[in-house]
């Protein structure tokens, strides 16, 4: 299923309620522009190793065992970039990166939903109980392949490490310097 961030504004209601799965955010041309400046990559060199349909690109990919799709989905886009999560490191990993890549502090949920309401996910839901080892082996064999697929994911950072122009030590400056901003923020 295909869906846009801003449908899942205020609780992610059209997501099945229930199923492990696995998901996928895509970025259209502009907001992928917007993630390659930020790292430092030329489209024109990054283009052939990018997931796309059409003129969208596939920018994150996560997995949902411990809890439902819905669940991980609205934690995605509802979450609230409070110091609190951003200094516990309970902010999404997803929330961290968009962070990080438009240059603002990880406290700035009004930047990064603005720049979420552009994107997309996709999702597939899977047929086994939330929890179970099932779930775990076939979300996890789906993230392998993609991470270990020879496909650029640029706001990966967990085990995207095989691609040769994975932007990941570069996103991970970026992140550190948004923390930064926001602990110093709350500080001062």
């Amino acid at each position: 299923m295909k869906v846009s961030a801003k449908a899942l504004r205020g609780g992610a209601k059209c997501v099945p309620k229930g199923k492990p799965g696995v998901y996928s955010w895509w970025a259209d041309r502009t907001g992928l522009n917007v993630i390659l400046s930020a790292l430092g990559l030329e489209f024109e060199k990054v283009k052939n190793c990018l997931e796309s349909e059409e003129d969208e690109y596939c920018i994150y990919v996560g997995i949902a065992v411990k809890e439902d799709v819905r669940s991980r989905l609205d934690w995605h886009v509802n979450q609230i970039n409070t110091p609190y999560a951003v200094k516990s490191g309970f902010l999404s990993t997803l929330r961290q990166s968009l962070a990080a890549v438009l240059g603002t502090e990880m406290t700035d949920t009004e930047g990064v939903n603005a720049f979420m309401d552009g994107l997309f996910v996709r999702y597939t839901l899977l047929d086994f109980p939330v929890k179970s080892q099932q779930a775990a082996n076939a979300a996890h064999e789906w993230e392998n392949a993609k991470l270990n697929g020879g496909v650029l994911y640029l706001l990966n950072i967990q085990n995207n490490r095989s691609h040769p122009l994975s932007p990941r030590k570069k996103l991970s400056e970026l992140r550190k310097l948004s923390k930064q901003k926001a602990l110093s923020q709350q500080r001062g």
